[in-house]
């Protein structure tokens, strides 16, 4: 077994036929198989930034674009 230091070098190694990389389902490029494995843990995560009194027009679109983004995996996982 091999930990790589990155998602990218594991993913990099497993393209090349040296075995296999366990990723986060979101990193797995087009091309790869994906097994799933019921046993593992979800992964959480969210969007941070600094707190302000008054969110920029810029930070409402992106995280509007990021619901978007998830309610779409979420309904359509691959």
């Amino acid at each position: 077994m091999h930990i790589a230091a990155s998602v990218e070098t594991a993913l990099i190694l497993a393209q090349a036929g040296f075995g296999l990389a366990m990723v986060p389902e979101f990193h797995v490029p087009q091309g790869m198989c994906r097994i799933p494995i019921p046993e593992a843990p979800s992964l959480s995560f969210g969007a941070f930034y600094p707190s302000a009194p008054e969110e920029s027009d810029l930070l409402k679109a992106f995280l509007r674009q990021l619901r978007r983004e998830i309610s779409q995996q979420q309904a359509d996982p691959k």
